[in-house]
C-alpha cells in the first residue's frame, strides 16, 4: 500500500483508538482464563453492536466466541482478522492478549470505514477467538466450519520488537489421564489398596524413558491435576495427570500420543488400577505463507514509526535491565541462513543495547518450526495465514512473565496497539483489492472466451 494511503488509514484508526484502548485496559483489569472470558466477550460484542456491526454470537457453540462481519458488494473476497483475549492462570495478561484482540478490533473498525469510503467490494471479518492459552479455541472454531469462505487470515502478537513472524510452529496435543484405584488404610490394610498415585508415577517414569526415543523437536510435558489427596495414611483412590506433547507435525504428535497411551495402560496394569483418558486440546502446526508475510512486511516498513518520549525510554530502561536475556542475540544466530545475512547482522548488532526496539527487523522468511504452539496453526490449514510481532514492551521482555503484566496498560503498549492496527488494516485492504483485481481479470478472460466461442 502507498504511504499516503497508510497515513489515511492511521488517521481513521486514531479516531477510534481511545475507545479501543479503554477496552484493552478493561480486559487487563478483568483477566479471564480459557473459555471463561465472559467479561471480554460482552465488552467486545456490545461495542461492535453499538457500531452497527453484524455479530454472530457464541460461534461454534462456544460461549465466549464470536464473529463480526461487514460485507460490501457480492463478488469480493473474505478476509479475516483474528482477536484473542484470554489471560494466563495465576498471572493475568502475561501474554498481552488484552492488546492483541484490541488491535485486531481497531483494525477491523478502520478497514470497514475505509471500505465504505473507497467503495471496496468484499467482506472483512473479526473472529473473537477464546482460549488460545491451552484451550485451542480456534481449532474448535475451524472444525465447526465458522471459517468457511475465508480467503486470507491476518493476525499479530504483542512482543518487544517489530518483525514478521515467519516459520512454522509445533503441533500440540494435550491428554488428561485419570487413574482409578482402591482406597485403604495405608498402615492397617495396605494390601487391600490399589494406588492411583502409584500408577501416575509409574506412567511418568515410563514417559521419561520415552523422551530419548523421540525426534529432537518433540517435547513431553506433564502436570498433576490430582495428586491423590492430602492424607498420606490413605491409599489414593484417584489421581490424574495432564500430558502435553508438542512436535513438528500433527501426524508425529499422534504417534507419540499413542505411545504415551500405551505407557499409561502399562502403568494401570502394573498397579491393578484402571485408566481413562481424553483429549483436552489439539492444535496443528503453522503453514507459513511467505506471499502474505511479504505484504505485511512492506506495510510495516511504510507505517509511521512509533515515537517514544524520554520518560517512556526511561521506564523501558528500568524493565530492560532486569532481564539478562537479549532478544536480538537469538535472531543473530539465524542470519547465516539468509543471502543478506551479513546486512541483517549489522542491523541487529547496531541496536543490541536499545531499551526499546523501535525499528522493523529485517524480513527473514523461514519454514522451520519455532518452539511454541498456537491454534493459529489450524487456521493456516484452511486458508493463507500470516502474522507479525508488534512492539508493545521494553526490550528483552519475555512472554508469560510479570514483566509483561507490568506493561499491559502502559503508553508504550497503547502505541504498539495502534501501530499493529494500522499494519493489519493496510494489509487487509491490500488483500481485498488484490483479490478483487484477480476476480475482475478472470471475469474479463471468461468474457473474451465467450466472445470467441
Amino acid at each position: 500500500m502507498k504511504k499516503e494511503e497508510i497515513r489515511e488509514l492511521e488517521q481513521m484508526a486514531a479516531a477510534f483508538a481511545p475507545s479501543v484502548e479503554q477496552i484493552a485496559d478493561g480486559l487487563y483489569d478483568h483477566p479471564e482464563i480459557k473459555y471463561e472470558e465472559f467479561f471480554a466477550y460482552k465488552t467486545y460484542t456490545d461495542y461492535l453492536k453499538r457500531q452497527g456491526m453484524t455479530v454472530t454470537e457464541h460461534a461454534a457453540d462456544i460461549a465466549t466466541a464470536f464473529v463480526a462481519s461487514y460485507k460490501q458488494g457480492e463478488n469480493g473476497p473474505c478476509i479475516a482478522l483474528l482477536a484473542e483475549y484470554d489471560a494466563l492462570p495465576n498471572l493475568g495478561h502475561g501474554c498481552g492478549h488484552n492488546l492483541l484482540g484490541a488491535a485486531s478490533l481497531l483494525a477491523f473498525e478502520t478497514t470497514v470505514q475505509y471500505m465504505k469510503g473507497k467503495n471496496i467490494p468484499g467482506e472483512i471479518r473479526l473472529y473473537g477467538c477464546p482460549a488460545e492459552e491451552g484451550g485451542a479455541g480456534k481449532s474448535r472454531m475451524v472444525k465447526a466450519g465458522v471459517f468457511a469462505g475465508v480467503r486470507e487470515a491476518l493476525t499479530w502478537h504483542p512482543a518487544d520488537y517489530n518483525a514478521i513472524t515467519s516459520g512454522s510452529s509445533l503441533a500440540n496435543c494435550q491428554i488428561l489421564f485419570t487413574f482409578h484405584g482402591k482406597s485403604a488404610h495405608a498402615a492397617i490394610a495396605p494390601h487391600l489398596g490399589r494406588s492411583a498415585l502409584d500408577a501416575c508415577e509409574l506412567m511418568n517414569v515410563g514417559a521419561n524413558y520415552l523422551r530419548e526415543h523421540v525426534l529432537q523437536d518433540t517435547r513431553i510435558h506433564y502436570a498433576y491435576q490430582d495428586a491423590g489427596g492430602k492424607s498420606p495414611n490413605t491409599v489414593p483412590e484417584e489421581a490424574a495427570v495432564l500430558y502435553q506433547k508438542p512436535g513438528p507435525k500433527s501426524s508425529y504428535v499422534d504417534e507419540v500420543s499413542s505411545r504415551i497411551i500405551n505407557i499409561a495402560k502399562g502403568a494401570a496394569l502394573m498397579t491393578e488400577t484402571t485408566v481413562e483418558y481424553r483429549e483436552v486440546s489439539r492444535v496443528e502446526e503453522l503453514r507459513p505463507c511467505h506471499r502474505l508475510e511479504k505484504l505485511l512486511y512492506e506495510n510495516m516498513c511504510q507505517a509511521t514509526p512509533i515515537s517514544y518520549t524520554e520518560e517512556e525510554r526511561r521506564q523501558a530502561a528500568e524493565i530492560a535491565k532486569q532481564n539478562p536475556y537479549n532478544t536480538l542475540e537469538e535472531l543473530l544466530a539465524k542470519c547465516d541462513r539468509y543471502p543478506d545475512g551479513e546486512a541483517m547482522k549489522a542491523t541487529l548488532t547496531a541496536h543490541m543495547q536499545d531499551v526499546i526496539y523501535d525499528f522493523v527487523l529485517p524480513y527473514m522468511p523461514d519454514d522451520a518450526p519455532h518452539y511454541y504452539s498456537t491454534d493459529v496453526g489450524d487456521v493456516s490449514g484452511i486458508c493463507d495465514t500470516a502474522q507479525f510481532a508488534g512492539c508493545t514492551w521494553a526490550a528483552n521482555t519475555m512472554e508469560h512473565t510479570k514483566a509483561v503484566v507490568a506493561q499491559g496498560k502502559s503508553s508504550i503498549a497503547h502505541k504498539g496497539l495502534r501501530f499493529a492496527a494500522g499494519v493489519l488494516a493496510a494489509t487487509a485492504v491490500d488483500c481485498l483489492r488484490r483479490a478483487g483485481e484477480r476476480n475482475r481479470k478472470k471475469e474479463k478472460t471468461k468474457e473474451k472466451r465467450g466472445a470467441v466461442g
